[in-house]
């Protein structure tokens, strides 16, 4: 079973893991958002730390098979990390991640998840602790449009051994969460049609209520008001 979803190359991907069942939260602390555009459930999700930089974002979830993860801001020391995450993704979910078969992700398309600017593009890693090293797991991050401040393009990437285990479902929560803190006020997704997992989980979150379908590939996009009924029940 893969949960894996993107948005075309030129942009960013999607390849996420999730679960129709929200895991639950034990802890928070980290980035405390700014207050004025996200809903309250929302807030309550990531207030617990110091200061406004989302670079010191971190959240501690539980999956639902009670695995502890760790949801936290990208680092410039996740280097190896990120390409063992990504060598980690078996031939399907590489497919649904670039829309094409991939065996290897460029340097220039890792340094694009981490050499950013936490601003228009933010990127969230899920870790685990394997045999005392951390893991990265999951990955997601919203790319804004540069031409329109308030549209934001999703990401996510689950590796195959952690699928189905709610992971995915999280990381969609954080990033859109910091999205609508951030006045992100549409967002917009690629799946392929023959994705049939993620398409189900995004119908039934209320995430897929707009789309449209060009050469295999499911459009979606949801506003401000599905975002937010999807946090408020997350």
């Amino acid at each position: 079973m893969h949960y894996t979803w993107g948005l075309l190359p030129t942009t960013t991907a999607f390849c996420g893991s999730a679960d129709a069942s929200s895991p639950r939260s034990i802890a928070r602390s980290g980035w405390t958002p700014s207050q004025k555009n996200a809903p309250t459930r929302a807030r309550a999700a990531v207030v617990g730390g110091s200061g406004s930089d989302p670079r010191r974002y971190f959240a501690r979830d539980v999956t639902r098979d009670g695995c502890a993860v760790d949801i936290r801001a990208i680092r410039p020391d996740d280097t190896e990390r990120r390409c063992e995450h990504f060598r980690s993704l078996s031939p399907t979910s590489a497919y649904f991640r670039f829309f094409s078969p991939k065996r290897r992700v460029s340097e220039r398309e890792l340094a694009g998840l981490t050499n950013i600017d936490f601003r228009r593009h933010m990127t969230l890693v899920a870790t685990v602790r394997i045999t005392g090293a951390e893991r990265i797991v999951g990955l997601g991050q919203y790319v804004v449009d540069d031409d329109r401040e308030q549209r934001a393009q999703l990401a996510c990437s689950v590796i195959d051994t952690y699928q189905g285990r709610g992971i995915g479902a999280l990381l969609i929560k954080h990033v859109v969460g910091i999205a609508r803190a951030r006045g992100v006020l549409e967002f917009a997704a690629d799946v392929l049609g023959d994705n049939h997992t993620m398409l189900q989980l995004l119908t039934k979150s209320g995430l897929a209520t707009h789309r449209s379908t060009q050469a295999g590939v499911v459009h979606i996009t949801f506003s401000e008001v599905e975002a937010d009924r999807f946090l408020a029940a997350a």
